[in-house]
């Protein structure tokens, strides 16, 4: 069990390392190329926080642990609302764009209730899972063709960065990645099996959380930044991707059945969370400190619920 422990350790330190080095070294790279500022936001950013998820599944489908894989993505999706935007706007409250509040949160609560009806009914077998992809595809082409705005001057992105650091630490954080998924999911379904509890409640907490950690900082730092939109809009994001994205791909290279651990209080709590976002964005576009609160309390709320219901 210990050696369980350290493997979980490991795998997050990982996880956060990885995912913050990749990021940082794609960022390089799309500055080197001059890519215009909204690819590197939807596409970089976005799927680059997105990272430790996308290989966290993929690791734990090939090793059958198909509830960490979907638990995962929908835990991740919890947390980045409840839990990251509840943190960011009790800290420093939000402010909210109303594009990312009407197109994107639509485009969110649409794979929201794709990913809900997944879980109950359809798994991800590889034709639903082709069409999560291509609903991606067409979603990251609409967004480009209304906000692409201009390629970077030298003067706004300063002088390129060298290729081959970007390409090294892009590599370098990928492989960090791949190591830390392996390490975390070896160790959450030692865990598991250690406390006789299910892989899915693993995979919707603490594999859930540590592969959140990219969309945490990059949103506290925007805060930080006094760019609240951005903070927002990394949330969100982050939770378009993780379906469309994430599970499609996931789903193409390994179908997955209906999960036999998430369920009715689960899904829940994924809608939920994404009403709520989408609800307390477009009120005065912008999220209270009191509103993050009503989303810290509620992801405690569900933590606890389904601990409770996992022991008892």
């Amino acid at each position: 069990m210990l050696i369980d422990f350290l493997l979980v350790g490991a795998g997050l330190i990982g996880l956060v390392l990885g995912g913050d080095i990749l990021v940082r070294g794609s960022l390089d790279l799309s500055r080197r190329f001059g890519l215009s500022p909204a690819v590197i936001g939807i596409v970089v950013i976005g799927f680059g926080t997105s990272m430790p998820e996308l290989v966290t599944s993929l690791t734990a489908a090939f090793q059958g642990a198909e509830g960490v894989a979907i638990g995962n993505v929908a835990g991740s999706n919890i947390a980045n609302i409840l839990l990251i935007l509840g943190v960011t706007a009790l800290l420093f409250p939000v402010a909210c764009d109303v594009k990312t509040v009407r197109r994107d949160g639509a485009a969110m609560m649409l794979m929201s209730l794709v990913l809900a009806a997944g879980i109950l009914w359809w798994g991800f077998p590889r034709v639903m899972s082709l069409g999560l992809l291509a609903g991606m595809a067409g979603y990251l082409l609409f967004v480009l063709l209304n906000d692409g705005g201009s390629v970077e001057s030298d003067e706004e992105a300063g002088s390129p960065p060298h290729l081959g650091r970007a390409l090294i630490f892009a590599g370098a954080g990928l492989a960090a990645l791949i190591l830390g998924a392996k390490s975390l999911v070896t160790g959450a379904v030692g865990l598991a099996t250690a406390f006789g509890i299910s892989e899915a409640l693993i995979g919707l907490t603490i594999v859930a959380v540590g592969t959140s950690v990219p969309e945490l900082a990059a949103s506290i730092s925007a805060a930080l930044k006094k760019q609240g939109s951005m903070a927002f809009g990394n949330v969100i994001g982050s939770n378009i991707f993780n379906i469309g994205a994430i599970m499609g791909v996931t789903g193409v290279v390994h179908p997955l059945a209906p999960p036999t651990n998430i369920g009715v209080i689960d899904v829940t709590a994924l809608l939920g969370a994404a009403i709520l976002a989408i609800l307390f964005g477009a009120t005065g576009l912008k999220i209270n400190r009191w509103e993050g609160a009503v989303l810290i309390g509620g992801y405690l709320s569900y933590i606890t619920v389904i601990t409770v219901m996992a022991v008892s």
